[in-house]
């Protein structure tokens, strides 16, 4: 086991193996190394190079133990290019094709001085949609990026960016560990490559302004990895290329095959501590295929996921969520954790995953803005949902919403759920298929209109037992604590405690499936009942 130092003030035909006589690039020092050996970046420097190791045990990739973040840095300078004057306030580039530019699609997203700039991107090309400067766009026909800049090139006295080639490409690395550097601007930030079993990534790595996903994890033996303190921002295309096919950005860390068909799970992996903010799409994926091994994933410490879908312009289809799990998964949250989240879904569980909280607390945030999709947690297709002690803050959505599937099972207690409502998603809990047993929760509705609490729908099923469903914030005149609408529901509560607000109103909703008689050890009070709700021999 050796060490080997680089910096940018080093040569090649130093030796690099002492701090004084470093080496200046990766390409020298990759055919050097052996299993176990250490690899010190020094400075603060930006290392222009795709760290691809290979075949080797061990490694270990970290700073000078300074402060100094030395930067892996996976772009191509487009300043750099001749930038031709198209007229009218625009200029063009023709930048090299690479993994961050397809030649179909051209780049995911543009940095212009450290900072995504804004896509103007339309279903066919078109210079009319650039209207303010660094405003730019792609032209697969003559594979040229146009950007605006009135007054001159845009380049002058400007940084110019793309995502190029992935950063960091271990191939066959058992145990490699990675440490306290920024990677930024490539592809990919980190992708394991088959045979990458328990890596280790820790002390703050730093990854933001990639194309795709920050740490991907989908090849074969890529199990039992480690995360701590992974800071992840900016990840994918932050504007309207969403509506372009083959353009959207992605999220920020994937276990597991991105397809919904295919690919290979991995498995094993663990994350104390993360903070994922301003990516394209999902923040945290996790997916596998029918039959295949279930990728897991375990959550522990603090955890902050904010702004998934950040400036996507359809944020209405449901696909921007925080922790977003697919196919066979297992998450596993447990410790203390928190989700400060403002995406429509912070937590969706669909085909089969399992989604589990045993941690001492958490909130999870629904977003404010859309009035139908913006769920606090959502199951699909058969998933599982377990939550242990903690918060959901809703405005607009539902605080927990299930599909129809009949394979769908939740199991909540403990929790504090909140909501100030509008009108078009006006219940706290929805569950259109499948099973939940609620216990020893509160509901709250502080104000707004059209609230309710709990709601099973066609063959769904809800246990309630030892709840406060609280609706007495609010004056509006849909207003039940439960509601059943239709005859297949069931609907029980054993020990729960009912307020309503609209005094004109039930309680229970008594539409065209049930009626009072179905209600038994009512206790003649608007505020308390225990009772069993089942449906009618004819509605």
């Amino acid at each position: 086991m050796a060490d080997w130092y680089l910096s940018r003030s080093g040569s090649d035909a130093n030796s690099g193996r002492t701090s004084s006589a470093p080496k200046l690039t990766w390409a020298a020092v990759k055919p050097l190394l052996g299993n176990g050996d250490r690899i010190i970046f020094m400075g603060a420097g930006r290392w222009p190079e795709r760290i691809n190791p290979s075949g080797l045990g061990g490694l270990q990739f970290t700073n000078d133990g300074s402060s100094n973040r030395p930067e892996i840095y996976g772009g191509t300078d487009l300043a750099a290019l001749t930038w031709t004057d198209h007229g009218g306030g625009n200029w063009w580039v023709v930048p090299p094709m690479g993994y961050g530019i397809n030649p179909d699609i051209g780049p995911t997203i543009m940095i212009v001085d450290g900072a995504p700039a804004t896509l103007r991107k339309t279903a066919n090309f078109s210079l009319s949609a650039l209207t303010a400067d660094f405003d730019w766009n792609y032209d697969a026909a003559t594979r040229r990026v146009y950007m605006r800049h009135v007054g001159g090139t845009p380049a002058n006295g400007h940084v110019i960016e793309a995502p190029f080639q992935t950063c960091f490409q271990p191939s066959a690395c058992p145990s490699i560990d990675i440490g306290p550097l920024r990677i930024t601007h490539g592809y990919k930030g980190i992708e394991f490559l088959a045979g990458c079993t328990s890596p280790n990534l820790r002390g703050g790595l730093e990854i933001y302004n990639t194309a795709q996903f920050a740490v991907a994890v989908a090849n074969t033996g890529c199990n039992d990895g480690q995360i701590a303190n992974l800071n992840v921002h900016d990840i994918g295309a932050p504007s309207s290329n969403k509506t372009i096919p083959g353009a959207q950005g992605c999220g920020g860390l994937q276990i597991g095959q991105t397809g919904t068909t295919g690919g290979t799970a991995v498995d094993g992996w663990e994350v104390t501590g993360a903070t994922i903010d301003k990516c394209g799409e999902d923040l945290v994926v996790i997916r596998s295929s029918t039959g295949r091994v279930r990728p897991s994933l375990t959550a522990r410490g603090i955890w902050k996921l904010t702004n998934g879908g950040e400036n996507c312009v359809d944020n209405k289809d449901g696909w921007f969520r925080a922790l977003f799990a697919y196919g066979l998964s297992s998450i596993l949250m447990d410790q203390r954790g928190a989700y400060a989240t403002d995406i429509p879904h912070p937590i969706h569980a669909d085909s089969g995953t399992v989604v589990k909280t045993e941690m001492e607390r958490h909130t999870i945030y629904g977003r404010d803005a859309d009035a139908t999709n913006s769920h606090g947690i959502s199951v699909a297709n058969g998933g599982s949902l377990t939550l242990g002690a903690g918060t959901i803050v809703v405005k607009d959505g539902y605080a927990i919403t299930g599909s129809s599937d009949s394979g769908n099972t939740m199991e909540v207690g403990y929790q504090t759920i909140t909501k100030s409502g509008i009108g078009n998603v006006p219940i706290m809990i929805d569950i259109q298929g499948g099973h939940m047993h609620i216990t020893h929760s509160k509901l709250t509705a502080l104000g707004g209109v059209d609230i309710g609490g709990l709601r099973p729908r066609t063959g769904a099923r809800i246990d309630s037992d030892h709840n406060v469903i609280d609706l007495g914030g609010t004056t509006s005149l849909y207003r039940y604590c439960f509601e059943k609408q239709d005859t297949t529901a069931t609907l029980t509560s054993d020990h729960d405690s009912l307020k309503k607000g609209e005094p004109t109103r039930y309680i229970i909703s008594e539409g065209t499936y049930y009626s009072k008689t179905q209600v038994q050890h009512w206790d003649g009070s608007l505020n308390t009942a225990r009772f069993t709700m089942t449906s009618p021999s004819t509605p």
